[in-house]
């Protein structure tokens, strides 16, 4: 795996929730246990969404693609992938 991309399916989401898999991947980006985030990158999901409405709005059946930034990451997120890569300081 590149260390500057990760690519996740549904399946292998930890309890199928899109929420906890962004936490997980950035975790595993930064070589970190997904509890050091709060403390080491100042970063909690809820400081920048509602992770239950996220959650909804990824495992629903509208085909919904969500993209955002967090911490240094794009973060693109469907019903069937996860996707983060860092991004490029112009």
């Amino acid at each position: 795996m590149d260390s500057h991309k990760f690519v996740q399916s549904s399946g292998d989401w930890p309890g199928g929730s899109p929420g906890v898999a962004i936490i997980d991947a950035i975790a595993k980006l930064e070589d970190l246990e997904s509890i050091e985030l709060p403390e080491r990158l100042e970063f909690t999901l809820y400081d920048h969404l509602d992770p239950e409405a996220l959650d909804s709005l990824v495992t629903g059946t509208g085909g919904v693609t969500v993209s955002l930034e967090l911490v240094g990451y794009n973060v693109r997120i469907t019903e069937t992938k996860l996707e983060l890569w860092e991004i490029d300081d112009p």
